[in-house]
């Protein structure tokens, strides 16, 4: 279910998805904990896709126009969501054959909220500088 249309400024919008692809992938891994295989299948679609989504709209609206400004953060960014991709994938396989390891998922969520901090500060103050930080329209959804 989503809530009606909300007015977000992109930092605001950037963090709520932040926390909401975090606490996926900790719902992801209490449910392989708890071997709840059909769970762990769910939810392991729903983060793929919820950061194949996040990366697209970064990499097709916002990095574009950040790297005019800010080619070198804005290419370190895009190689973090490289990086995170070749992540996931391996995280994909160890879900697949049921052998996700603790040392495995605790990288990837390292990876993933470094990733997060950085983008929210790096953005944050180029939207400020650029006087972009008005409000965008965001469908929220309440999982």
């Amino acid at each position: 279910m989503t809530s009606p249309t909300t007015k977000l400024s992109w930092t605001e919008y950037q963090a709520h998805e932040h926390a909401r692809i975090e606490r996926l992938f900790i719902q992801l891994v209490d449910a392989f904990r708890a071997d709840a295989r059909e769970d762990t299948q769910a939810l392991w679609k729903v983060l793929e896709d919820t950061i194949a989504a996040h990366f697209a709209v970064e990499e097709r609206h916002v990095l574009p126009v950040f790297m005019r400004d800010d080619e070198d953060e804005a290419r370190a960014l895009r190689a973090q969501h490289d990086e995170i991709r070749k992540g996931l994938a391996e995280l994909g396989v160890a879900v697949q054959l049921h052998c996700l390891r603790d040392a495995l998922a605790e990288r990837f969520i390292a990876a993933l909220r470094e990733h997060a901090h950085r983008e929210d500060v790096l953005m944050d103050q180029w939207l400020r500088r650029q006087g972009l930080a008005a409000p965008v329209e965001a469908q929220l959804a309440h999982p």
